[in-house]
């Protein structure tokens, strides 16, 4: 068994000791975050209970937001700390490591390790299917709290309770500072679940009269070759807010991507600064974005064409069925009550897989009294023309688009958080790069379905929605005169 040698900083050590469900650790960056997380995987597998056969057997799940995140910083880091002699990498079809090694109590550690990144579909329905001891969520920040939720039910199903004796299992994550609407935020800070803990490290500078001091009780600051100087010279002409997220490790918004609505937004202009009155002589329109965290935008058409966002609707740990239940439907019947509704969204919203196996998400959204019709495209581009075209209109000299002040995703994702992510930066002149479609994050549900209600809102397809729609209500009036009719012979 080879030695590795792990002195783990004093809120990492916390960290160790606790045995709750859930664990996250919150640092700055370079403060050994990562490094933790790998000691304690390979630690808690080192105290598996041995089985029958004398082998302590452990099956964990890593998860990064993205594949090319996943192997050049998470894989890279497993791979200093559990080198390849203990822990064989197989890279294909997907990454994974297998460690069978005897220890010296006569035993045998015996653990398997799935690397996911969460881009794609086929990954989120893996993680939907596996058999864990436990699993690390990297850089939590970047994950929806519905990858969360995912993963830490899949644990504790891996030995079999009825092969070895009880064990720990749960979920472990790490991550710099989120913003304040995030999932780690509330349940950190606002409410923290019985069976989680969260764990702060302290920031690595401080900051007094705009000027940056080392602090006397930042961690992992000796396994940095230059000492206090890695950060005093990664913090010099570095923009204040990266450095207050990065370094300073306050709850911040941190936007490292190019605005996806960036300059045709302007947040004076376009988002007001009361509450948008409710127009009681025009429809509703509902647009929603399906999918796993599904999101949905109402706005009504003024008389001079001025469209005006009045609210937004973004899902936490619920399917459309809940969201739509458990949110819309209340606030439908409070604040927009006596309106027609005019329904669109994702065409995807038709498969039959998004909600079960027998309905779709239109289906679902027409059992609650929301029918509605696909959009003509879900392509990024024609959507975000749609957007464009508002945001650059001028209604009668008012804003063609107009946001209420409950919006605050949406706002927020206007921005900035709404982004294409840098890919890199070139030359000398620093010329970038950038993905030519938007990042999936918290912001990106609740702009789909903008670009959904912009999009048909354009000239050319509101009519024929209209149109569409108003057969919809002759159907289901004419299916209710038919229900009545049969009532009647019997």
């Amino acid at each position: 068994m080879m030695d590795i040698v792990y002195e783990p900083e004093p809120t990492l050590l916390k960290f160790h000791q606790s045995n709750k469900f859930f664990r996250g650790i919150r640092g700055p960056i370079g403060s050994g975050k990562s490094v933790g997380c790998v000691m304690e995987i390979y630690s808690r597998c080192l105290e598996m209970p041995p089985d029958a056969r004398g082998r302590r057997r452990s099956r964990w799940a890593i998860i990064r937001n993205t594949n090319a995140q996943l192997r050049d910083t998470t894989l890279k880091t497993w791979r200093e700390w559990i080198p390849d002699e203990v822990c064989r990498i197989t890279m294909s079809p997907r990454i994974t490591g297998r460690i069978d090694m005897p220890l010296a109590d006569g035993t045998r550690l015996d653990v398997e390790v799935i690397f996911m990144a969460m881009d794609n579909l086929k990954a989120e329905r893996d993680l939907l299917s596996l058999e864990l001891t436990g699993v690390w969520f990297n850089e939590a920040r970047e994950l929806p709290l519905v990858f969360i939720t995912a993963g830490l039910s899949r644990c504790g199903r891996f030995p079999r309770q009825s092969d070895v004796p009880r064990y720990w299992t749960g979920g472990i994550a790490d991550t710099n500072s989120p913003d304040m609407h995030h999932w780690w935020f509330k349940r950190a800070v606002e409410h923290t679940p019985e069976n989680w803990e969260f764990f702060d490290q302290p920031p690595a500078l401080l900051l007094e009269d705009g000027h940056y001091y080392p602090n006397p009780v930042a961690e992992n600051i000796r396994h940095h070759s230059k000492g206090f100087r890695y950060y005093l010279d990664m913090i010099d002409g570095a923009d204040p807010d990266w450095i207050a997220v990065m370094v300073l490790c306050q709850y911040k918004s941190l936007f490292t991507g190019k605005p996806v609505y960036s300059p045709v937004w302007n947040d004076n202009f376009h988002a007001s600064k009361t509450p948008l009155a409710v127009l009681p002589d025009q429809p509703l329109y509902l647009a929603f974005d399906f999918g796993l965290t599904p999101a949905c935008v109402a706005g009504q058409l003024a008389a001079n064409g001025q469209l005006r966002i009045l609210r937004e609707w973004c899902s936490e740990e619920m399917g459309i069925r809940q969201l739509v239940r458990d949110a819309i439907l209340p606030d439908l019947a409070r604040d927009f009550r006596n309106l027609r509704y005019i329904v669109t969204g994702d065409p995807a919203g038709t498969q039959r897989s998004q909600v079960d196996k027998d309905d779709s998400c239109f289906e679902e959204l027409a059992r609650n009294g929301l029918p509605g019709t696909p959009a003509r495209t879900n392509d990024f581009e024609p959507r975000r023309r749609a957007v464009i075209n508002r945001l650059t209109y001028l209604a009668a000299g008012e804003p063609g688009y107009l946001l209420d002040p409950r919006c605050t995703m949406l706002r927020e994702g206007f921005l900035g958080g709404y982004q294409f992510e840098l890919i890199q930066t070139l030359g000398d002149g620093g010329l970038q790069r950038y993905k030519e479609v938007p990042a999936k994050n918290m912001f990106s549900h609740i702009h789909d379905a903008n670009q959904y209600l912009c999009l048909a809102l354009q000239p050319e397809t509101r009519a024929q929605s209209e149109a569409v729609q108003k057969n919809i209500a002759r159907m289901q009036q004419l299916n209710r005169m038919r229900a009545r009719n049969r009532t009647g012979l019997e």
